[in-house]
């Protein structure tokens, strides 16, 4: 199952030149960037820390430097990652992909070890492919990327712990809060929504004075995931940040102060229940599971089952997942609960079939065809998601092309970001921290004729005005590329003012099935000369 994934994600990746962004942009850049600080080792910190993400700047990093190490280049280290973004873009992506094989790897062979149920385990591996929302992000360079990897390192010691005998020792129980505590730890550094997870240790673990152990472990191993990227001044900022969130009705800590908006609270709970019905599913079931212990003929059952603590402490977090999420909704948060979803219907599956033994064939079997049927079905979703992004990719690199035919030498006044690199490198370095001013200054000695008309403000940004007006006063015609034909007004108003109120007319001489246009603009001469 783990190749599986590696195939599918590989597969997905190759579609991507390193030239065009790929899908990289938001947050990837500002990762690469801050990863790219981390790099230098020389004190450097980071400037974004909202999830707070630090492995992923960590691992980064690291990355960035062995590969910029083995290619030896002539170029500082700063210089070549701003001139190649997306060659080490590409090899933080595929570390990550590689390390979710692993750690998919790792839960499959344990699961099988700890359960002998070779069909249990690999049911267990399709974590990934259950839920939609889950494959979309740990194929890019976000905090979500090594976040699901501690969510599978986490199910694995669950399942380690579960399956295991039930003679714990003081010596036992020491371990397994150790280890619940360092995957802990690692996945509320990479994302502080991994919270509602610690639920389940803490349903486990026996007693009290162990589980304030584990806390304080969890806490202290958080503290050591991020302090190499985080000073206490960006703790402050965090904490600052995190209340705002928590104070704030809108997203971010936006909005009227309001700890909760009714409207928009009972509106997102129906979301969370409506966007993902894989979820939905799995959630009813089991809450249906634990319904059983209002029987008075399950009730004991259920109570002495050594699974049964398991399921409580999916289901709590679920819903703990939701009441939190619903604040503020949006599907990656709800990644932790989407991700419990199928350890939670194969521990509902095992207990049911020591409940009703005379099913025990045909509950597995259930179960089984439910979870394969909905992870194939996202198969095919990710296949036709990913052909028309190829379709897309190619439109967009037959555009390239075509300017590079039959404009190469013509001045290129672009509006898209799609493509362009320049405007993702400078989103990146904006969120750098102590090194922005040096990272810009970089990208416009790299990048000098980058002329960018943003869409949103309805002028241009990140542009050298005084160079463009040069430009413009050597040429009568240049290039307009833009995402649509609704920017072309807005240009060509703003055109007249830059120019002196020069007269010009526009004509398509290309568009393509993505609605990019490339306009050539002449510049007509002032009437009355």
């Amino acid at each position: 199952m783990p190749i599986l994934v590696l195939i599918i994600s590989l597969c997905c990746k190759s579609s991507v030149g390193e030239y065009y962004t790929g899908g990289y942009f938001d947050p990837a850049y500002a990762y690469l960037m801050n990863s790219l600080n981390l790099s230098q080792m020389s004190g450097y910190g980071v400037g974004h820390i909202d999830h707070p993400g630090t492995p992923v700047q960590i691992a980064g990093a690291v990355i960035i430097k062995l590969f910029y190490t083995l290619e030896n280049k002539n170029t500082d280290i700063v210089s070549d990652v701003i001139s190649n973004p997306e060659y080490y873009l590409t090899r933080i992506n595929l570390a990550f992909i590689f390390l979710t094989s692993l750690a998919l790897f790792i839960l499959g062979f344990s699961a099988f070890r700890k359960t002998g149920k070779l069909f249990t385990s690999c049911l267990l591996q399709l974590t990934l492919l259950y839920p939609s929302t889950v494959y979309d992000h740990f194929t890019d360079v976000s905090s979500e990327s090594l976040f699901i990897v501690a969510i599978l390192l986490f199910i694995t010691v669950i399942i380690f712990y579960s399956f295991g005998n039930n003679d714990f020792t003081r010596n036992t129980n020491l371990k397994y809060i150790l280890c619940f505590s360092l995957v802990c730890g690692f996945g509320l550094a990479c994302k502080i929504i991994f919270l509602p997870l610690l639920i389940i240790p803490l349903l486990l673990i026996k007693r009290n004075s162990f589980k304030l152990l584990f806390l304080s472990l969890t806490f202290i191993s958080f503290i050591i995931f991020v302090i190499p990227a985080i000073s206490m001044e960006h703790i402050l900022k965090y904490y600052d940040w995190l209340r705002g969130i928590a104070m704030h009705s809108g997203k971010y800590g936006t909005g009227r102060e309001d700890i909760i908006e009714t409207s928009s609270y009972l509106e997102n709970i129906r979301k969370i229940f409506t966007s993902d019905f894989s979820f939905t599913a799995a959630y009813f079931l089991i809450l249906a599971g634990l319904i059983l212990r209002l029987f008075k003929n399950f009730r004991d059952k259920i109570r002495h089952h050594r699974l049964s603590n398991v399921l409580t402490g999916i289901f709590l977090a679920m819903t703990f997942q939701i009441l939190i999420v619903a604040k503020h909704f949006d599907s990656r948060y709800m990644i932790p609960a989407y991700m419990l979803c199928v350890p939670g219907l194969i521990i509902l599956s095992l207990m049911l079939c020591d409940f009703f033994p005379a099913y025990s064939k045909k509950i597995p079997v259930f179960f089984g065809c439910t979870i394969l049927s909905i992870s194939l079905f996202r198969i095919a979703e990710i296949y036709t998601e990913y052909s028309q992004y190829s379709e897309k990719l190619a439109e967009t690199v037959n555009l390239d092309n075509f300017l590079k035919v039959k404009y190469s030498d013509c001045l290129v006044i672009n509006s898209n970001i799609a493509d362009n690199i320049v405007y993702c490198l400078y989103f990146g370095a904006d969120w750098s921290g102590a090194e922005k001013d040096k990272y810009y200054s970089e990208i416009g000695r790299l990048y000098p004729e980058n002329f960018y008309f943003d869409r949103y403000i309805r002028n241009y940004y990140l542009t050298d005005i005084h160079l463009l007006k040069s430009r413009l006063s050597k040429t009568n015609k240049f290039i307009f590329r833009s995402e649509g034909e609704n920017m072309i007004q807005p240009f060509m108003e703003n055109l007249k003012g830059l120019t002196g109120m020069q007269d010009a007319e526009y004509k398509i001489i290309y568009s393509n099935k993505n609605s990019e246009v490339i306009y050539e603009i002449t510049l007509l001469p002032a009437k009355g000369i």
